[in-house]
């Protein structure tokens, strides 16, 4: 979750214990039409048809990879970030960045990526972890 998310959470938990917070956490962009949600915080431009949304923080997105992944596979510069396996999440949400425009608006040279594709930004990044490759974080 959202570093955003977390301060609004730890602010009604102190200042409105009768209010209850419920997280309800999803990749699939077809779960957020919901009544009963009362306030959503969701990754994107913000225009949404139907909804009012205003922008809690912005993101940095960087490579992340395990230790033992580096020291593996050493890392110095973009030809050999666009050269390793590379761990990425697509079709959860097209707005999130992927390997191919990180790379292109790094400057990489441009050749066919070694990309293992998943649907489920939490599994990516533990992958990432277990030193499988290297991720977008």
């Amino acid at each position: 979750m959202k570093k955003g998310a977390c301060q609004i959470t730890r602010h009604l938990d102190k200042d409105h214990p009768e209010i209850v917070v419920e997280h309800i956490i999803s990749d699939r962009l077809h779960d957020v039409p919901r009544p009963d949600i009362d306030l959503r915080i969701r990754y994107g431009t913000g225009e949404w048809p139907g909804e009012t949304a205003a922008k809690i923080q912005s993101d940095v997105v960087v490579a992340v990879a395990s230790p033992d992944f580096l020291s593996r596979h050493p890392v110095n510069d973009l030809a050999a970030l666009s050269a390793a396996p590379l761990l990425s999440v697509e079709g959860a949400d097209w707005v999130w960045m992927t390997w191919s425009s990180f790379l292109r608006q790094a400057g990489a040279p441009f050749h066919r990526l070694n990309v293992r594709h998943f649907n489920s930004y939490v599994v990516a990044l533990q992958a990432a972890r277990n030193g499988q490759g290297v991720s977008l974080g």
